[in-house]
C-alpha cells in the first residue's frame, strides 16, 4: 500500500500495533474517496467525510430493502388477487411503480456500493429516488384504494415511513433538508391531483385536500427537524475527533493499549497517525497510589525522550498531548509498509541475509536509545515495521516506545508496580519475567534475539499453553536451534549470534546494540542483501509498491489489519 492515488494490497500503519496487530489475514478495506477531499464537501451538502461513508451505507441498504419490499409486494398481491390488476390503467400504474421502485432500488444500491461513483452522485441519486418512490408509493396506494377499498382516506400511509426513512438516511443543514423533505411530502398530492385529472377519484373541497395531506407535511417538516439535529450531531462528533490541529479521519487500529488513527493536519495536509493510549496503560507500571498526574508526568517524560531520537530507523514522534477526555496521545509519521509478524505470516520465514539486513537496522535504533538511557521493554515482530522511505526499500522502523523505560530516572524506578511487568510474553527476556528492576539494554537485545528466531523460523521460541508457561520457559529451558525448526539454510555463524542473544544471563549476550550489529557484520550473509536486492524483492511481491509516493494524503485507499486484543502486561513470576 501507498500514501498515493492507486490502492495497495498491504497495511499502512504506524507507531505500534497497539500490542496486537493481526497477521495479514483478513484485510478489512477502508476507502477515501477522490470526492470526499475538503473541496468537495460542499457537493455533498456540508456533510464530513465520515457522514458521507455512512450515507452512502444506508443509501445502499435501502435500496436492497426497496427491492425486497416490492417484490414481497408483488407475491402478496398475486396470492390474493391472481388475476392481477382489473384494467389495464391500474396494472400500467401497479406494475409501472413497482418497477420503479424495483429498478430504482437496484441502481441506488449499485451506485452506492461501486467505488467508481463520488459520493455526491450517489447523495443526488438518492435524494432522486426518494422523489420518485414517493410518488410510486402514492400512486400504488391510489390504485389500492380505488380498486379493493374504494377509500382513499389514508393514501398517504405507505408515504409516511418513506420520508423519515430518507430524512435519517441523509442528515441536512435546514436550508437543505427542509426543502427535501418538503418537495417528498408533495408527490401525495401530485398524484392525486393526476389521477383527479385523470377522473379516477373524487374532487375535493379546500378543507379535504388540508384533512388529507396535512399529516403528510406534519411528518415532513418534523423529519427534516431531527434530520437538522442528525446533522448537527455528526458535525459535534467530527469536531470531537479533532486533536490539535490533526483532525482523525480512519481508524487504523485497536488494541490493548488503545487505538490508532489516520488523521490529516488541518493546515499542512499531511498525513499523519495518532495513537490514543489509555490512561491506565501509562500508569500502568505506576504505584496504585501514584495520583493520575504522576502518570501524566510519566508520559510526559516517555515522550519528549522518544521524539529526541533522531536515527532514521526510530518512529518520529511529531507531537503528544492530553485530550479533553483525558486519554494520552502521540502524533506520530505515517508508514507504509507491514509490520514483520504480517511479513512472515504472508511470505514465510526470511532467508539469513534479509534478516540480517533487518537486525542492523533496529539495532541502529537502539543502539541511539540505550545511549539515552532508553529501554524498550517491548521489542517483537509487531512493533518492527518494513516499509519504503523514498526510494529505499526494505526500510526499518522500530514502533511503540510508548513502553519506554528510562533507566536512568530515580523516579521512574520508583513507578514500576511490583509484581508487575510490561512486554509480550513470547519476547520477554528472563530478567523482565522475573519482575526485576534491574533490566537494562540487554534485556531489548534478547527480545530482539526472539525476533530474529521468528523471522528465520517462523515460529517463536518458546509456545507455552499459557501466557505464564511461556513466560517460564524463558527462564529455565534452552531454546531449540533456530536450524532444526525450519527446512531454510540457517548459516552457523548466524545461528549462534542468535544464540548468544539468548542466553539467560544477560552477562553472556552482546552488551550492546552496537556490539550486535558488529557480531552481524561478520556473518558471512551480511553483505547479501542490499538494496538492489530489497528493491527486486518488492519488485517481484509488491510491484504496486513502486509507483512514486504522493507528498500528500487527499486521495487514498487503505488496507489495513485490524489488531486483535492481547495482553501486554503480564504477572511475572519471581
Amino acid at each position: 500500500m501507498k500514501l498515493a492515488i492507486i490502492p495497495r494490497v498491504f497495511r499502512q500503519y504506524t507507531g505500534n500495533s497497539m500490542g496486537s496487530l493481526n497477521s495479514a489475514t483478513a484485510v478489512p478495506r477502508v476507502e477515501i474517496a477522490n470526492d470526499e477531499t475538503p473541496a468537495s464537501i460542499t457537493a455533498c451538502f456540508n456533510l464530513t467525510p465520515g457522514m458521507v461513508r455512512e450515507a452512502r451505507v444506508r443509501l445502499r441498504w435501502i435500496g436492497y430493502v426497496s427491492i425486497a419490499a416490492s417484490l414481497v409486494f408483488f407475491a402478496l398481491g398475486r396470492l390474493a388477487r391472481p388475476g392481477g390488476p382489473p384494467d389495464p390503467n391500474a396494472a400500467l400504474s401497479v406494475y409501472g411503480s413497482l418497477a420503479v421502485l424495483i429498478l430504482g432500488g437496484l441502481a441506488l444500491a449499485l451506485m452506492a456500493n461501486s467505488e467508481r461513483v463520488p459520493s455526491f452522485v450517489v447523495l443526488r441519486a438518492g435524494i432522486f429516488y426518494q422523489y420518485l418512490g414517493a410518488f410510486a408509493l402514492q400512486v400504488l396506494r391510489l390504485c389500492d384504494d380505488i380498486h379493493v377499498v374504494a377509500n382513499a382516506d389514508t393514501a398517504y400511509d405507505m408515504l409516511l415511513p418513506w420520508i423519515v426513512i430518507f430524512g435519517f438516511s441523509i442528515p441536512a443543514k435546514a436550508r437543505v433538508a427542509f426543502p427535501i423533505a418538503l418537495i417528498t411530502a408533495t408527490m401525495a398530492p401530485l398524484a392525486y391531483a393526476v389521477y383527479l385529472r385523470m377522473g379516477m377519484v373524487e374532487t375535493l373541497s379546500t378543507a379535504g385536500w388540508a384533512m388529507r395531506f396535512a399529516p403528510v407535511y406534519i411528518t415532513a417538516a418534523i423529519t427534516a427537524l431531527l434530520s437538522t439535529n442528525f446533522y448537527a450531531l455528526g458535525r459535534r462528533l467530527e469536531s470531537a475527533r479533532q486533536i490539535g490541529s490533526y483532525k482523525l479521519t480512519n481508524l487504523l487500529g485497536h488494541g490493548g493499549m488503545g487505538e490508532v488513527w489516520r488523521a490529516e493536519h488541518r493546515l499542512l495536509s499531511r498525513c499523519s497517525a495518532i495513537k490514543l493510549v489509555k490512561p491506565d496503560v501509562v500508569a500502568a507500571g505506576t504505584n496504585s497510589s501514584k495520583s493520575p498526574q504522576t502518570a501524566l508526568r510519566r508520559f510526559e517524560r516517555e515522550a519528549q525522550a522518544t521524539a529526541a531520537l533522531r536515527s532514521p530507523h526510530s518512529i518520529e514522534i511529531y507531537d503528544f498531548g492530553v485530550t479533553q477526555d483525558g486519554r494520552f496521545y502521540y502524533v506520530m509519521e505515517l508508514l507504509d509498509g507491514m509490520d514483520l509478524h504480517s511479513l512472515v505470516h504472508r511470505f514465510g520465514p526470511l532467508p539469513a541475509s534479509r534478516v540480517i539486513f533487518f537486525l542492523q537496522q533496529v539495532c541502529d535504533s537502539l543502539s541511539e536509545a540505550h545511549e539515552l538511557g532508553l529501554i524498550h521493554r517491548d521489542i517483537k515482530p509487531k512493533n518492527i515495521f518494513v516499509c519504503r522511505m523514498g526510494r529505499n526499500f526494505d526500510f526499518i522502523k522500530v514502533l511503540d516506545f510508548g513502553l519506554v523505560k528510562n533507566v536512568g530516572s530515580a523516579e521512574d524506578q520508583s513507578l514500576t508496580q511490583d509484581g508487575v511487568t510490561t512486554g509480550t510474553p513470547a519476547y520477554l527476556s528472563p530478567e523482565a519475567a522475573k519482575g526485576s528492576r534491574e533490566i537494562d539494554a540487554r534485556s531489548d537485545l534478547y527480545s530482539l534475539g526472539c525476533v530474529a528466531y521468528w523471522l528465520l523460523t517462523g515460529q517463536p521460541v518458546f509456545e507455552g499453553r499459557t501466557a505464564v508457561a511461556t513466560i517460564l520457559q524463558h527462564v529455565t529451558d534452552p531454546p531449540i536451534l533456530p536450524s532444526q525448526r525450519t527446512e531454510n539454510p540457517v548459516p552457523a555463524d548466524l545461528e549462534a549470534v542468535v544464540l548468544r542473544c539468548l542466553e539467560k544471563d544477560p552477562a553472556r549476550r552482546p552488551q550492546t546494540a552496537d556490539e550486535l550489529s558488529a557480531l552481524l557484520a561478520h556473518c558471512v550473509d551480511s553483505h547479501a542483501w542490499r538494496r538492489n536486492e530489497a528493491r527486486a524483492w518488492w519488485r517481484m511481491h509488491l510491484p504496486s509498491s513502486l509507483a512514486p509516493q504522493a507528498s500528500t494524503c487527499t486521495v487514498q485507499t487503505l488496507s489495513v489489519d485490524l489488531p486483535e486484543e492481547s495482553e501486554s502486561r503480564a504477572a511475572t513470576i519471581g
